[in-house]
């Protein structure tokens, strides 16, 4: 059996140049290369570089998957995103890592393969997660720390129970898209991060419009600082001084609002654990009136057909009887669909008597029909 690995590299805050894009076709022939991304995927063999090192030298964002079980989302960050002792509490040995270069933060989110889910390797490509998480990188850069935290509870099966988990942010029961889809692609126990959100604060709406903040962070700049991104944008650079302006913004938006404290007690794991067994219990519960709710509306709307159906019976037994009339394959199959139902219906409104009686007339005209009657007994028809 082949063994398959996909990787997926992005750059954000600058474009490839043409030499890099050919180093990096010089490590391999059959990748998708692009100013803005590498994509390969191997059922024999493996990338011949180090994904670490690619990240450190070329791309902002890396997907990689492996059908044995392994799936790792890394992130390059300017290194004003956070401080050491920012992200220190969130680290941990199973899933979430982080290194620095003099510049950049390298953060690495890996999925748990305890226990392996072979069903996913068999559907998951690795194809389309990249996209969905990108966006935690600007959240990161605004201060916006939730996906650190779910990097450190997919780690929760195998951390020991009395280990206190990181301050909680606050947002954590109402996660942004990219947020969800890193749950999903670490493959966190959904009760273990409903959970982990009971005690998280909200999100405080902002009393300040975008513009009124994109105005005041405007008024903060040089002019020194502003001939640079105009400099780039008429040399041709546009990208980067997108960039540069983006990461600038979302540094000074951070600064303006930064992200409020839970101010709750530290649960440890062993306590999170529990919360989560509570909270599926919850959950189950919960499906189950769902599905029942479910079931008597369906029940109440098939009623109301059948009664719709009972107040106008004889055009249905002359419809099955003009089908039966045809004598093949298809006008005895929706004799049978029609004749279920009629039976359905008057077991609603009437008997099983009165439907039984009906039957023995129009068997005596159809009963010498084999095939007729054999789907009739198959079905559990009174044709005896």
């Amino acid at each position: 059996m082949s063994e398959y690995q996909f990787y997926e590299f992005a750059a954000i805050d600058r474009p490839l140049t043409s030499r890099e894009m050919e180093k990096l076709r010089a490590v391999s022939t059959r990748g998708i290369i692009t100013p803005y991304s590498f994509t390969n995927h191997y059922h024999w063999g493996a990338l011949k570089a180090d994904p670490q090192d690619w990240m450190k030298r070329y791309f902002d964002a890396h997907v990689y998957l492996a059908d044995w079980g392994q799936c790792t989302f890394s992130l390059k960050l300017p290194k004003s995103s956070f401080s050491k002792e920012d992200i220190d509490p969130f680290k941990n040995r199973a899933s979430l890592f982080a290194t620095s270069t003099n510049t950049h933060w390298i953060i690495d989110w890996l999925a748990s393969d305890e226990p392996f889910d072979d069903d996913r390797y068999a559907e998951d490509d690795g194809t389309g997660w990249l996209q969905r998480l990108i966006p935690i990188r600007d959240e990161l850069m605004a201060g916006d720390m939730r996906s650190l935290y779910l990097g450190w509870l997919a780690a929760g099966h195998s951390m020991k129970k009395f280990v206190l988990e990181p301050e909680l942010p606050p947002g954590m029961k109402e996660m942004s898209p990219a947020q969800k889809a890193l749950a999903k692609f670490l493959e966190i126990d959904p009760d273990l991060i409903e959970a982990a959100a009971v005690n998280s604060a909200r999100i405080p709406t902002q009393t300040r419009t975008d513009t009124h903040d994109m105005n005041v962070w405007l008024d903060g700049w040089t002019v020194p600082d502003m001939h640079n991104i105009l400099q780039l944008l008429v040399t041709d650079q546009s990208q980067k001084a997108i960039s540069l302006a983006r990461n600038r913004y979302l540094t000074w938006l951070r600064q303006q609002r930064p992200m409020i404290s839970s101010y709750t007690s530290r649960r440890t794991v062993g306590e999170l654990r529990e919360l989560a067994k509570s909270a599926s219990a919850a959950r189950l519960a919960r499906e189950e009136q769902e599905r029942r709710q479910h079931e008597t509306r369906q029940r109440q709307k098939r009623h109301a057909e059948l009664r719709r159906m009972m107040n106008n019976e004889n055009r249905y037994w002359k419809n099955a009887d003009q089908e039966a009339s045809r004598g093949c394959a298809s006008g005895y199959d929706q004799a049978l669909r029609i004749l279920s139902e009629l039976s359905e219906g008057n077991a609603l409104v009437s008997s099983p008597e009165v439907f039984r009686k009906k039957l023995r007339h129009f068997l005596a005209v159809h009963g010498k029909r084999p095939a007729l009657v054999r789907r009739l007994k198959d079905a559990g028809l009174p044709v005896d």
